[in-house]
């Protein structure tokens, strides 16, 4: 089951609370093999360095995203332009409390994994 808790007369200090429970995942190997580590000479990475790969990766593109969202705002400062509407700028705000107080629980998982071995 999923749940979902909004609560919407306190959206920006409250948390919203996401709720799953009973979840079954069907996990299966990528085709073509084992995933390779870049700098690894063609070492199959296990598990957990696969995951850790794809956490580094997704933090390093967070993070260039950031980077280009602030040059663009520089960018427009040095032009005397404003970079955004004050009602983007809120919405914006909102959605990052939001995100920020984000609470996500999950109850009773069962992870099959198949592979063809």
């Amino acid at each position: 089951t999923l749940t979902l808790k909004v609560p919407w007369n306190a959206l920006g200090s409250t948390p919203v609370v996401v709720t799953m429970d009973g979840m079954y995942l069907l996990v299966r190997a990528k085709e073509g093999g084992a995933p390779e580590s870049s700098e690894g000479g063609g070492r199959s990475l296990d598990g957990r360095e696969y995951f850790e790969a794809g956490y580094q990766h997704a933090k390093v593109s967070r993070v260039q995203r950031k980077e280009q969202a602030w040059m663009k705002e520089q960018a427009a400062a040095m032009d005397g332009e404003s970079p955004s509407s004050s009602s983007s700028s809120f919405l914006s705000s909102l959605i990052e409390t939001i995100v920020g107080n984000l609470q996500v629980s999950i109850k009773n998982i069962h992870i099959r994994y198949e592979d063809d071995v």
